[in-house]
């Protein structure tokens, strides 16, 4: 699962809340793509409100998500749902943030690392 909301820290939440009261998703008003996907695990699994659904990448790495607003947003908090213990292999230990106007001015804002992750990032 993905959110875009409304703060500016990276932080692990482990709560069950799927949504802090304080905060607007948006992530509605993006269209979603992804580089690759088994059947069954796209773009409609990572949506999902369950997080025992997820997106399984299939095919040569980096595996890319992306995301296409159709009017100029804010985005100052994005947060991801992972869980290491229940799918190891499809669990991402690093992830590299981009954002730009279009596909080819795209700029990294920020990378997150972690070991074994599990709850919201």
């Amino acid at each position: 699962m993905v959110d875009f909301l409304t703060s500016h820290d990276f932080e692990l939440d482990r709560s069950p809340s799927p949504l802090p009261p304080d905060l607007r998703e948006i992530s509605s008003l993006a269209s979603w793509t992804v580089s690759t996907y088994k059947p069954g695990c796209g773009v409609a699994a990572l949506r999902h409100p369950s997080p025992t659904q997820y997106w399984q990448s299939d095919g040569p790495q980096p595996h890319t998500l992306t995301l296409h607003f159709f009017k100029r947003v804010a985005i100052v908090k994005l947060r991801v749902y992972l869980d290491f213990e229940l799918d190891e292999s499809y669990t991402p230990t690093k992830m590299v943030f981009l954002a730009g106007m279009g596909g080819n001015d795209l700029v990294e804002f920020q990378t997150w690392e972690g070991e074994a992750p599990c709850g919201w990032v």
